[in-house]
């Protein structure tokens, strides 16, 4: 027994077989310590932990006796973990040594170079802290800034990285106004970067002038904590997931999605200077978020297609419209911090830019000020939608709550709201809007029937129909009818008109089966339109309605 490789080095070796325990690396107890065996006639390379070299005897080295199945350790490297020695060459040399799982035990690890982790390693610590990244127990700091490379940790390809705090060493200088960095040298541009397939779990990631993490292709992101960077994730690779973490404080976007096909789940995307998420990208799923307070838009789809946007909560989003945002001093004009909204339309909850294909439903939307009731009452509209028609189409924003009200303003919302009571940005016309998908209000008849062949007794027959249309400024009409003994014929009556009040609208009629309506129009009653049969007919009527 001896007590540190030092005194292991300078160990007489008496037998060809010889073992000997370690009880630690730099001291007695720090972790680093372990079973080593002399193997004579070895000539593997001294690499500081598996193989060391001996200062008295020759032909042979001490070989360290591990448990290949088992995580090793960064502390058999000689890695100290005390917040001031640099620990880079250590833990890399850990990362180097082949084995499917590294540890790095409780400490603070600063590194002058980006860790670079190879193809399958898997890499834990002992805890991030979460929502508290003072309480982490592993935490890895970047020390020079981009020197050595831009990044705290690279992994290959379908690595594991979890359980740890990933930080500038200057992090405590960093705030969460937008480009409020430390002056100088000194300043990381991203924490960590994963590789394609990869899975970072319960990780913290603070403090970072670019991005606190990039995610590659097929990558998983859970139970994640991103704060104070000047964006929280940007992805480079499609495919991937980012579920149940937190972005927040981040001077731009919470998120930056530049490329396809990600699903977003569960995450709290809260208090970002900017866009809680910002889409340049499509194919996205976004689905149970909460986007809270954020400066801009909660959500910005900007270009792309075939978006998903379910079972959200948008609350108080926008907050910097007006620039007297609540409790932090970058939402008041003047500061240089502050960032001003693209447009007025920019204090909302969801921006749409050229998007097609794009179903927005069943969300909750919100207005509100700061939590301890001061700042803006955000936000300004539901949603700014681009005015350039026909880029922007096929969008379907239905069953949202919080979206209309009676008296003209949104459920929970103001009429004297700065920004008004409109759920559009911008300028578009009534057209552009119809184009949208805008919120649909579903009806039928009053007195509905079933077409039933052979037995009609009791059903609504008649040779035309009023349709309630109300204010609509367009929508369908679904007709079913049939005669006596006759096989049901169906239609469809698309309108359109140039405001609710109008008695004149542009009407297509497409008798899909049969036929069976004979003329379709406006009368004296802007609420009403006459369906008219081709004869006295058995019918049941339905419609969707788009509404101003």
């Amino acid at each position: 027994m001896t007590n540190t490789i030092a005194d292991l080095k300078a160990l007489a070796v008496t037998s060809s077989n010889m073992e000997v325990e370690v009880l630690g690396y730099h001291a007695v107890a720090d972790g680093g310590g372990g079973l080593f065996a002399w193997q004579a006639g070895a000539t593997a390379t001294d690499d500081g932990g598996l193989w060391i070299e001996s200062t008295v005897a020759t032909g042979g080295l001490w070989q360290r006796i591990v448990d290949s199945a088992a995580p090793v350790s960064v502390r058999w490297w000689g890695a100290r973990g005390d917040g001031s020695t640099d620990d880079t060459a250590a833990i890399q040399a850990a990362l180097d040594a082949g084995f499917s799982a590294v540890h790095l035990p409780a400490g603070v690890y600063p590194v002058s170079a980006t860790l670079t982790v190879p193809v399958g390693t898997i890499v834990t610590g002992e805890g991030s802290g979460g929502f508290r990244p003072t309480d982490a127990r592993t935490t890895i700091v970047k020390t020079n800034g981009d020197t050595g490379g831009d990044a705290v940790m690279e992994t290959g390809q379908s690595c594991t990285i979890r359980d740890l705090k990933l930080q500038p060493h200057n992090e405590a200088a960093v705030t969460y106004e937008r480009a409020v960095y430390p002056t100088g040298t000194g300043n990381t541009s991203i924490g960590l970067k994963a590789g394609s397939a990869s899975t970072v779990e319960d990780v913290v990631s603070l403090g970072f002038a670019d991005s606190a993490m990039v995610l590659g292709t097929t990558t998983k992101l859970i139970r994640c904590h991103i704060l104070r960077s000047r964006r929280g994730i940007t992805t480079s690779g499609s495919d991937g997931m980012i579920t149940n973490s937190v972005t927040m404080f981040c001077h731009e976007a919470g998120i930056l999605l530049t490329t396809n096909y990600w699903i977003i789940t569960g995450c709290r995307i809260e208090w970002n200077a900017t866009y809680g998420i910002q889409s340049n990208s499509g194919e996205h799923t976004f689905t149970a978020n909460l986007f809270d307070r954020n400066g801009w838009a909660g959500l910005y789809l900007n270009g792309g297609w075939g978006n998903v946007v379910t079972g959200n909560y948008f609350s108080r989003n926008g907050a910097g419209g007006d620039g007297s945002m609540g409790r932090w001093n970058w939402a008041i004009p003047g500061h240089r911090a502050y960032l001003a909204p693209p447009t007025p339309a920019d204090s909302c909850h969801i921006k749409l830019n050229y998007q097609r294909d794009c179903t927005i439903t069943g969300n909750r939307y919100r207005a509100g000020v700061d939590d301890g009731g001061s700042g803006a009452f955000a936000p300004g509209y539901v949603y700014n939608i681009d005015g350039n028609f026909g880029a922007t189409s096929n969008v379907t924003i239905f069953a949202n709550a919080g979206e209309g009200g009676s008296t003209g303003a949104f459920g929970g919302y103001a009429l004297s709201y700065p920004a008004g009571s409109g759920l559009f940005g911008g300028t578009d016309t009534a057209d552009q809007q119809l184009g949208y998908g805008r919120n649909v209000r579903l009806g039928r008849v009053a007195t509905p029937g079933t077409s039933t062949p052979r037995l009609p007794y009791g059903l609504p027959q008649a040779a035309s129909v009023d349709v309630p249309i109300d204010h609509a400024i367009g929508g369908r009409i679904k007709v079913w009818t049939n005669s006596w003994n006759s096989s049901p014929s169906y239609a469809e009556i698309t309108f359109t008109r140039a405001s609710g009040t109008a008695t004149t609208a542009t009407v297509v009629i497409d008798n899909v089966i049969g036929t069976n309506v004979s003329a379709a129009a406006i009368s004296t009653d802007p609420a009403v339109m006459t369906v008219t049969f081709a004869g006295t007919r058995f019918y049941n009527v339905s419609y969707d309605l788009h509404t101003m």
